[in-house]
């Protein structure tokens, strides 16, 4: 027996079974499907994933294009070029290589934030040396140099950078034993 349901919206990043089936119910869906299993860190890809985001508002643990935060938008992202990440930007901290200096980055490299005590307490998505997408209030396209985040709407300085680490661009290899 099916339960049956009436159109509802389905964010961009939710996971839609294959089968059609979740749990009791058959899942129709009309719109466009994304099938990150063979997707790798790419410019163009991350380019098109963040537009989607542009300007949608904040909500702490918010994880799609109704809210979102930092970590939970860093998260997303990278879910859909494949990449694996933590949850929160305190544990996104530990994963990848630090980068040593913000004129070495790469597209895609992100950029961690501290406050006074340094706690690591924002994220976000580097699109080069001096540009940076994040999620502070909505998600936005700001200024970043050497000592932060700088507001390009009132030119204040939001988020002091603490460091930058490079997520590895392809999936961990499978290990058979």
């Amino acid at each position: 027996m099916w339960l049956v349901l009436r159109r509802t919206l389905v964010p961009f990043g939710s996971l839609i079974p294959a089968e059609g089936i979740l749990g009791r119910i058959k899942v129709e869906f009309d719109g466009e499907v994304m099938d990150t299993t063979e997707n790798n860190m790419d410019e163009n890809l991350l380019e098109t994933i963040t537009a989607k985001f542009i300007n949608t508002p904040y909500l702490w643990g918010g994880r799609s294009v109704f809210g979102i935060d930092c970590s939970g938008f860093t998260q997303l992202v990278f879910k859909c070029m494949n990449i694996s990440l933590l949850r929160d930007a305190s544990q996104q901290v530990t994963q990848g290589d630090e980068v040593g200096f913000l004129q070495e980055v790469k597209y895609g490299d992100l950029a961690f934030f501290d406050n006074a005590t340094g706690n690591i307490t924002h994220v976000g998505i580097l699109l080069d040396q001096s540009t940076i997408i994040h999620s502070a209030g909505k998600v936005r396209v700001d200024t970043i140099d050497n000592l932060g985040i700088v507001n390009r709407d009132t030119g204040k300085r939001t988020h002091n950078l603490r460091l930058i680490k490079r997520i590895s661009r392809k999936p961990a290899a499978t290990l058979l034993f």
